[in-house]
């Protein structure tokens, strides 16, 4: 059995700490509070570095539960891979995602949830994993994006580690979604707004943030011939926000999948049917889609990015470098 373990909750994730609270009676009631689970709790992931130095310097737990989206995973490992480099902390532990949070394309990805609606209970995961020997957890190492920009907020080059990343139309309508309320439906429903303003031009909100946007391109260092791209994307896992599976080939474990469109939203609408899971890719060179070891985009007027369940605000004509990082251990489903 797992002997020392970390419980981190984002409290502003979906579900909140209301959410989290099962697995925290399941804590107390076993005698398990600071003896064998040592918990995290913040209002907001920034908050989180300390604690988490703390949870291995200090407790020195074996294996970190997380309760939240995709974008609490993000904040996690960016913050591990960021100490650990600064040598804060002498391992990086392996993470097991819980639920939580409304974007759980990697809480899906590692078989923990059936479908975008139906998932393993955090407190069924919690137990689960807890009740066998660490070394017989089943393990997948992976290596994640390194993402470098030009931080606009900051105004210095970063570089943060994450499983995908956007930039383009679709991460303008991501920005739609993020201010008006995170959840599932809520992603849907602007999914299909934005299908509606490509195909109808309505709604206007959304018709304003699906046009396509120059930039320079390079899939390994060759120059792409579209400076045009509706968006860009790239990712770890084949499987993408709400299960969509965009992406066509195998990656090697040194590799990454990558995908840019230089076609009009309304072409793209009309192709979801086949794109959702990249049954069928049209050839030509308006649609880049394949694994690669490194992509580099420079848009001239693009002013955010999306990693995971984050927007940064970038510097519009600067590099932005996507290559991969640092490897990490997560936990599967069994």
């Amino acid at each position: 059995m797992i002997e020392r373990a970390g419980f981190v909750v984002n409290t502003r994730a979906r579900g909140g700490h209301e959410g989290a609270m099962p697995i925290q009676k399941e804590i107390e009631r076993r005698g398990w509070t600071d003896t064998r689970v040592f918990d995290c709790v913040q209002d907001s992931v920034s908050k989180m570095s300390d604690g988490l130095v703390a949870l291995i310097v200090e407790k020195k737990i074996q294996v970190i539960f997380a309760y939240g989206g995709d974008g609490t995973i993000h904040k996690i490992v960016d913050i591990l891979i960021y100490e650990f480099g600064r040598g804060r902390i002498p391992y990086i532990p392996p993470i097991v995602p819980v639920g939580g949070g409304t974007q759980k394309a990697i809480f899906q990805w590692l078989g923990w949830g059936q479908g975008t609606f139906f998932a393993e209970s955090p407190l069924k995961i919690f137990r689960k994993c807890m009740s066998v020997e660490l070394d017989h957890l089943p393990i997948r190492k992976m290596r994640l994006l390194a993402i470098t920009f030009h931080s606009a907020k900051k105004q210095r080059v970063e570089t943060h580690y994450g499983f995908i990343f956007i930039v383009g139309a679709v991460t303008r309508v991501i920005q739609l979604y993020d201010e008006g309320g995170k959840s599932i439906l809520a992603g849907l429903k602007h999914i299909g707004l934005g299908m509606s303003a490509s195909l109808l031009g309505v709604p206007t909100s959304h018709k304003a943030v699906i046009g396509q946007f120059h930039a320079n391109q390079w899939a390994d260092d060759v120059l792409l011939p579209r400076q045009d791209p509706l968006a860009v994307m790239c990712s770890v896992p084949r499987s993408s926000l709400f299960g969509i599976e965009p992406f066509l080939g195998v990656a090697e474990s040194n590799q990454f999948y990558a995908a840019s469109y230089a076609i009009p939203a309304s072409i793209l609408s009309a192709l979801v049917p086949s794109l959702w899971r990249a049954t069928w890719v049209p050839p030509g060179d308006r649609f880049f889609n394949r694994p690669v070891f490194s992509f580099k985009v420079q848009p001239e007027n693009e002013r955010l990015i999306f990693i995971d369940g984050d927007l940064y605000e970038i510097t519009p004509g600067e590099m932005i470098s996507v290559g991969l990082g640092p490897e990490i251990s997560l936990v599967s489903y069994f």
